[in-house]
């Protein structure tokens, strides 16, 4: 190889033919040579194909010779870990040749980057947490300048990579655009409005409406994730750095709150930033500040924009996701829920028992969140349950006890009546359970069951003998804890009915088949794995 690429510095045998065969050909011996061999072999290789990109004239032989370079490097991850140096140095050049306007070398550069970054993750941060916080930070100027339709673009990635494994900055990011998107959602809910008043119920179905509540469905269910999350004391007792955050982010909302409000948050913050060493008892410190941030800050306008106008809108434009919504609020505030719990009760009771008590079937969602956000309430908030008017208290019983006839019947609702149940709320009898006089000889349940399920097989497949249909029931019964020999038998069953019919059986054996081939596959990773080179650098696991 390394003659022949000399044949391709000279001229000797220059194409874009060969060069493209050669360097794929480089490529895809990778992790074939010990990695003393492939040092050296590799160090040549790049050289070479540099001193030919440098040689060559024309955009098209150094377009050519450039992304052959970026694949060969790409190839070779195992080098680039062991070697910073170089690897700074590639993805420099990289960076440069995304700003190539040549055809297909972006491309190129983008995928290779994206190699490299799976695979060499860690050699590309420095592993001191505060530079790395300082590299995010860069990296929020870096978008800021940038335009408003660029913004996303440089934001994506970091924001999908921090949702995950960096919820601190996460959290703050969001309290940066959370007016934004409230005032998104009254813009679509206005719009929303508008239209069902000039046309009817009828134009939710149109496209553009359908759009715009899908925007508002994201809005909340951005908004139900990011309280669901916060929810967790462990990861905020070692995130100091969460304080400055939230501290610079306040700042931008802090305004519009009264005096009092001012005392009690900075009243927080200051427990937080006393001298506290014992990471449990900060982590449960600093989530009370995030309760308090959501409670005092953040839930009079969300109220505002939303259980407010779930509250006006007409059954067809409600979103059950303000229920979830309402319900993750409660089940993450608790306590601090309870001066606006009455103003949601109010807002979303009422106006989803219109919509759930004519018909047991329509808006299973609706009915679904709306006993969680009772079983939320009564979990919690008991005591603003009782606080509650007596006309208001017996419509949520009298809902709780209505909401057994439903069809679908969710375990939230059982739940929350036998929790009240507990609390000494339902106190009464809810009914008499008559105890039939059933007449003498009776059957037993089970030989009801099993001539019943006869009378069936003998309808569906008259073919079939009694003793045949008798063994299989009896199989049924008999093999109900031992699932292997349950699937046995019921394809012995299917056999006997497909072989009268003529009709295939390799289908019944196709879950075994697709066992074996699996298995066969595991298998060959694993002999591939044992030989150097014959799996690719980006199928093979390397641990950071």
């Amino acid at each position: 190889m390394i003659e022949k690429l000399q044949n391709q510095v000279d001229g000797s045998e220059w194409s874009w033919h060969n060069l493209n065969t050669l360097c794929w050909a480089i490529g895809s011996i990778s992790g074939a040579m010990q990695e003393e061999d492939e040092r050296g072999f590799l160090v040549i290789v790049i050289r070479d194909l540099l001193g030919l990109c440098e040689q060559k004239k024309g955009k098209d032989n150094k377009a050519i010779v450039a992304s052959n370079i970026m694949y060969v490097v790409g190839q070779y991850p195992r080098f680039l870990r062991a070697h910073w140096r170089f690897l700074k140095t590639v993805i420099t050049k990289l960076f440069e040749f995304m700003h190539e306007t040549h055809e297909g070398v972006q491309d190129m550069a983008c995928d290779t980057f994206i190699k490299i970054a799976q695979k060499c993750r860690r050699q590309m941060v420095n592993v001191q947490p505060y530079t790395l916080w300082t590299f995010l930070q860069s990296r929020e100027v870096v978008a800021a300048v940038q335009h408003s339709e660029n913004q996303p673009q440089c934001l994506q990635i970091p924001r999908t990579t921090l949702l995950d494994s960096g919820r601190i900055l996460a959290i703050s990011q969001l309290i940066r655009i959370y007016f934004d998107m409230l005032n998104v959602y009254k813009i679509m809910s206005q719009n929303i409005g508008q239209a069902v008043a000039a046309n009817g119920e009828q134009v939710t179905k149109q496209p553009l409406i359908k759009s715009m509540r899908s925007v508002k469905k994201a809005i909340l269910n951005v908004l139900s994730c990011w309280i669901r999350r916060t929810h967790d004391a462990a990861w905020y007792g070692e995130a100091v750095e969460f304080v400055e955050e939230i501290l610079k982010d306040i700042d931008i909302i802090i305004n519009d709150l009264h005096s009092q409000q001012v005392h009690t948050f900075y009243e927080a913050v200051g427990i937080i930033i006393s001298a506290q060493t014992d990471a449990t008892v900060r982590g449960k410190q600093i989530e009370r500040l995030c309760s308090l941030l959501i409670a005092e800050v953040c839930l009079p306008p969300l109220l505002d924009a939303v259980a407010d106008d779930y509250q006006r809108n007409v059954p067809a434009a409600r979103e059950s996701e303000v229920l979830a919504l309402m319900t993750n609020l409660v089940n993450r505030l608790e306590e601090h829920i309870l001066p606006s719990l009455p103003r949601i009760l109010d807002a979303v009771f009422q106006s989803t028992l219109e919509m759930i008590d004519k018909d047991l079937e329509e808006y299973p969602e609706h009915r679904t969140n709306f006993f969680s956000l009772l079983e939320a309430v009564n979990s919690h908030c008991f005591s603003a349950l009782l606080a509650l008017p007596t006309d208001k208290f017996k419509l949520i019983l009298d809902s709780v006890i209505w909401a057994i006839k439903h069809t679908m019947r969710q375990s939230t609702i059982l739940a929350f009546m036998f929790k009240l149940v507990e609390n000494d709320v339902i106190t009464e009898q809810l009914g008499e359970i008559p105890i039939p006089n059933y007449p003498p000889g009776t059957k037993p349940n089970v030989q009801f069951v099993h001539q019943s399920l006869h009378q069936l097989l003998k309808q569906v497949f008259p073919h079939l003998q009694d003793t045949q249909i008798r063994v299989f029931i009896d199989g049924l019964f008999s093999f109900d804890q031992d699932v292997a020999a349950f699937r046995e038998h019921v394809r012995d069953f299917l056999v006997q009915i497909r072989e009268v019919a003529g009709e295939d059986l390799s289908d019944l054996y196709l879950e075994e088949r697709e066992a074996e081939i699996a298995q066969a596959q595991a298998a060959k990773l694993r002999r591939q794995a044992g030989v150097p080179g014959i799996l690719g650098p980006h199928e093979v696991d390397m641990c950071d």
